[in-house]
């Protein structure tokens, strides 16, 4: 994602109590890597995923910082047997 300022962090949240049930306090924080940014998540084969990429600026979560939401739709994913690889653009 662009424009994930230091100190901002970029999350995967979803409708999914894994995925934090739409609340980016409770979203999936993703790390920065050399191919783009990741998160690895354990659910069962057949799992309906959905959710969206937010960058949480500063200490967003508290009240004090921006919460931004991906302008992009909703995102879902079946999960495969034997794991899949999910790409959410921002």
């Amino acid at each position: 994602a662009t424009g994930v300022a230091p100190g901002s962090a970029l999350r995967l949240v979803g409708a999914n109590p894994e995925l934090g049930g739409w609340d980016p306090a409770h979203a999936i924080p993703l790390t920065r890597g050399p191919d783009g940014w990741t998160a690895t998540l354990t659910m069962p084969a057949g799992a309906v995923l959905e959710g969206k990429l937010v960058v949480v600026e500063g200490d967003g979560l508290d009240g004090s910082g921006a919460v931004r939401w991906s302008p992009h739709p909703n995102r879902a994913f079946l999960v495969p047997a034997g794991g899949g690889r999910w790409e959410v653009p921002w």
